[in-house]
């Protein structure tokens, strides 16, 4: 996936990309505060979510988030990660159980 812009100058705006990264992990705020998932992407989520992302049932810690683009004066869009693009790796590790995928 290749995205081609021209270059941001001091007096334009021009396209935009919601993510940090191409492929982010959804945040969810708990009840008691904490996060399910990526903290650092609970604000990203629920503004995904206001666009119209139907999170998963149940809500997972590694819920792949849909790629938000936007042009200049135009709506944002959304488009989901093609499954063969979004590979992962299960890892764990045995002195830390509670954070294996």
């Amino acid at each position: 996936m290749k995205f081609v812009f021209h270059p941001r100058t001091i007096n334009s705006r021009g396209p935009g990309i919601w993510n940090n990264q191409i492929l982010d992990f959804a945040g969810y705020e708990m009840e008691d505060r904490t996060a399910l998932g990526d903290p650092a992407n609970v604000d990203l989520t629920n503004a995904i979510v206001d666009l119209g992302l139907a999170p998963p049932q149940p809500r997972g810690r590694w819920d792949l988030l849909p790629l938000v683009t936007m042009a200049e004066g135009d709506k944002p869009a959304m488009m989901e990660i093609p499954a063969p693009l979004s590979n992962s790796v299960d890892t764990s590790d045995p002195q830390f159980p509670s954070v294996a995928s």
